[in-house]
């Protein structure tokens, strides 16, 4: 052959092999997942009772909101043997395992914000948390006012810090906040006498108290009006996934389905407790269920 033949010729194909290997990786998640077979979700091992470890195995209300998604994933592919793969998060570890595509899905405690979507995506909503404080009973608190001169503990950098720091400023109350590490902390700190309240959202104070001994000496109120939209965390722009997610979440809420399970998780007695968090369905998840959306709550 001519040796000038032969230059341009093994660059055509090196294009073409090259362009051919291209088009053949997956551009997104159902194309990655149909390819390896494996739904990569994310659980956390205490958010009772979204998510949680019990005998070793995730479980709880997200987790089988992910599990609805994989048998949707199963039909839409036609691959019956699509596993999920779970893979632990933490509170610093979620945003980033998404927004590297390490993980597709994530139904844990994820308040969806426009800050937040900026780097990662979300799906429709399922649950919208109130904002709340819990304290002895003896104390006699009714809402944010009677917490004058008094400890309230947060959790460390949270929205629900922001929110009230913002709202004492405001108002001029004296309230000193006594930033910590994590709800068991917050609450072990009220238990021991360190602080006077302890500020979060509605079901993780509810998941920290019901497992204290003494729980029947505190309540909890509902006295700050900031609420969180908890979302799927999903990887930001794949709108087919997205899609797939929106429909599963839309559909089990207007079947009725959605409240079915809602009431499995958070009024009946859950394993390995044997007792519920009687925590009752709230206006705003029931206004939810009737028009899912993907609104962002700042």
């Amino acid at each position: 052959m001519n040796k000038f033949l032969l230059t341009p010729l093994l660059a055509s194909l090196l294009f073409t092999g090259g362009a051919l290997a291209e088009s053949s990786i997956p551009t997104g998640r159902l194309d990655r997942i149909m390819e390896t077979k494996i739904l990569v979700a994310g659980y956390s091992e205490q958010s009772i009772p979204f998510s949680y470890l019990n005998n070793g195995k995730p479980t709880g209300f997200g987790v089988e909101l992910t599990e609805r998604v994989a048998q949707a994933v199963r039909k839409k592919l036609n691959a019956p043997d699509v596993r999920i793969r779970w893979n632990a998060v933490t509170s610093s570890t979620r945003l980033p395992l998404i927004s590297t595509k390490t993980i597709d899905i994530s139904c844990t405690t994820d308040a969806h914000t426009k800050a937040r979507a900026e780097t990662v995506g979300f799906s429709n909503a399922f649950y919208i948390s109130n904002a709340a404080i819990v304290v002895a009973k003896d104390l006699n608190v009714k809402g944010l006012v009677d917490l004058q001169g008094k400890r309230l503990a947060v959790p460390d950098g949270s929205m629900v810090e922001n929110r009230l720091r913002n709202e004492f400023a405001e108002k001029a109350r004296n309230v000193n906040i006594v930033p910590v590490r994590s709800n068991w902390v917050g609450m072990n700190n009220l238990f021991e006498g360190k602080v006077d309240a302890f500020s979060n959202m509605h079901t993780m104070i509810s998941a920290e108290l019901f497992r204290h001994p003494q729980a029947d000496k505190y309540e909890i109120v509902l006295a700050n009006p900031y609420k969180e939209a908890y979302a799927c965390l999903l990887p930001k722009g794949d709108t087919e996934f997205k899609k797939l997610v929106d429909d599963v979440l839309a559909g089990m809420m207007q079947s009725g389905e959605m409240e079915t399970l809602y009431t499995k998780w958070f009024t009946l007695p859950i394993q390995p407790f044997g007792k519920s968090l009687n925590v009752p369905l709230n206006e705003a998840t029931q206004a939810l269920y009737k028009a899912p959306n993907d609104t962002p709550i700042e």
